[in-house]
């Protein structure tokens, strides 16, 4: 039996400043996601991956943000349409976000405790030693030993680690069924990184959350996601499950950052492929599609007209003009 859909976004984008100085971060964002799976999304920094899912949380700042067109349906309310105290109440019960630095997410002032309790007390009506009880157990379940001691410090006494796993059971708190992950991992070292991974991974598992993790590393990606989508300067560039995405690549960008992905077959001292040039700045995308500047492929039609999203298989499409090459070449490109 197929897994209920659990968010649908269809046509979302999302610009900042207006007239001369608008800047399209997000256009034409689709993708839907299931119950108790994990969709991750990738790109470079100013892709608009983190933009798309703070549009659906409505937590971007208008003005100068406005989302100008698209749909977001959560549990059959479009959270794109609906007034913000509805919003307000399914964020932090039904749908929770976990960012990128715990540090400046965390209020300093406040005990990591405290703002616990205060979630439970405004979602779930919990209060005094039941709510306590309850920030215990979840500091428990998300790793910080001694849990019954640490309740009652502030962020600043613990570490990167431990402020991330506390902001995890923060987010996990009301039994969410969508978690949002936003680059939570980037800020802490190797090691610390995979036990949040793992942490995540089996929270998902035994809370059935559908997940988006939003992260740069295709390494992280395919080791806790089913499907990807990778964008590039606002727009979906491919979309497809993990398997599909690393087996066979279908857009030029995404087999430049496949292939600079350490391999196992690797020899000692062979240097990684990178992708030549830079990102488009955002306030001037040249008027075809954006990656053709530093595509190997690119000819004049990909310099002038946005390619359109094409399927490659079954679950699996891509916007680029030049999908038959790419087919025939296997994903060997001229960079790799």
């Amino acid at each position: 039996m197929a897994a209920q859909l659990l968010l649908s976004v269809d046509g979302l984008t999302t610009s900042f400043g207006r007239g001369p100085d608008k800047v399209r971060a997000v256009a034409d964002m689709s993708f839907d996601l299931a119950e108790g799976e994990v969709l991750a999304i990738v790109g470079e920094s100013g892709s608009g991956k983190s933009v798309t899912m703070r549009s659906i949380m409505g937590i971007i700042p208008m003005p100068p943000g406005v989302i100008e067109s698209g749909t977001a349906f959560f549990d059959g309310a479009d959270l794109l349409a609906i007034d913000e105290e509805n919003l307000r109440r399914l964020r932090g019960k039904d749908i929770a976000m976990v960012f990128q630095d715990a540090m400046t997410s965390l209020n300093p002032v406040l005990t990591v405790g405290r703002q616990i309790t205060e979630v439970l007390e405004e979602h779930l009506g919990m209060t005094g030693k039941a709510a306590r009880d309850r920030a215990i157990s979840l500091l428990d379940e998300v790793g910080i030993p001694d849990a019954a001691h640490r309740i009652d410090e502030y962020p600043h006494q613990f570490s990167g680690g431990m402020r991330q796993r506390a902001m995890i059971a923060l987010a996990i708190a009301c039994g969410p069924r969508l978690l949002i992950a936003d680059e939570p991992t980037t800020a802490l070292d190797v090691t610390i990184q995979a036990q949040i991974i793992d942490l995540v991974v089996g929270l998902q598992t035994s809370h059935d959350m559908g997940i988006v993790w939003i992260s740069h590393d295709l390494g992280v990606v395919a080791r806790i996601a089913q499907k990807v989508i990778v964008m590039y300067a606002g727009r979906v560039v491919e979309r497809a499950t993990v398997e599909d995405l690393f087996d066979a690549p279908a857009h030029p960008y995404t087999i430049g950052l496949l292939a600079s992905l350490p391999r196992l077959d690797q020899e000692p001292g062979e240097h990684l492929d990178s992708i030549p040039g830079q990102p488009p700045n955002a306030s001037s995308l040249p008027p075809g599609c954006a990656f053709a500047p530093r595509c190997p492929l690119a000819t004049e039609t990909c310099r002038v007209e946005v390619p359109p999203v094409i399927t490659v298989g079954d679950g699996h499409h891509a916007a680029c003009h030049r999908l038959d090459e790419v087919r025939r070449r296997e994903g060997r490109l001229p960079w790799t």
